[in-house]
């Protein structure tokens, strides 16, 4: 079921090659490109929501230890090829927005809900994912309800330039 999923994706980004190679963006212009890059981003965004779950269920899994791998970041520099930066990144990014698991089977939401959440509907790429959680782990020391109000107002200023580049208009 899981493998079917990829395989349509990867069969609809093929046709999305395709339109583009033969001539499809020609007759956009300028605010149409706009809106196709703008739906395009949003798609792009939601992909990483895939990549932390399965990440985080490699961790609570022992995919590491099953591989002969130290860490997690180590599967995926090995296994996909990728830089040791771009694993960790990813790594981070699973340990915080990933639902979790308790230790005795009870579901719980990630460490960061909104920015979860906003990076579910496409809000937020990856870049501010990374940033914010990166301050939010500078103070990770202060109380609950600050942390969960600064990311709160980091979602929201996110989310808000993002807003503001989707309602741009040349008179803006």
């Amino acid at each position: 079921m899981l493998q079917a999923a990829v395989d349509s994706l990867d069969v609809a980004v093929e046709h999305l090659i395709k339109l583009v190679d033969d001539g499809a963006l020609i007759d956009l212009g300028a605010f149409g490109l706009v809106d196709i890059l703008q739906a395009l981003e949003r798609v792009r965004n939601k992909l990483p929501v895939v990549d932390r779950a399965m990440i985080q269920y490699g961790t609570e899994q022992g995919v590491p230890a099953v591989l002969c791998e130290r860490t997690m970041t180590r599967v995926l520099t090995n296994g996909l090829k990728i830089s040791v930066g771009e694993a960790s990144r990813r790594v981070r990014a699973a340990e915080h927005l990933a639902d979790r698991t308790s230790m005795t089977g009870e579901p719980l939401e990630p460490v960061r809900p909104h920015l979860a959440a906003a990076q579910r509907d496409g809000r937020v790429n990856p870049e501010q994912v990374a940033l914010i959680d990166s301050a939010l782990r500078k103070v990770k020391h202060c109380e609950a309800a600050a942390l969960e109000s600064g990311e709160m107002l980091l979602v929201e200023q996110a989310t808000q330039l993002a807003t503001r580049i989707s309602t741009w208009s040349p008179r803006s």
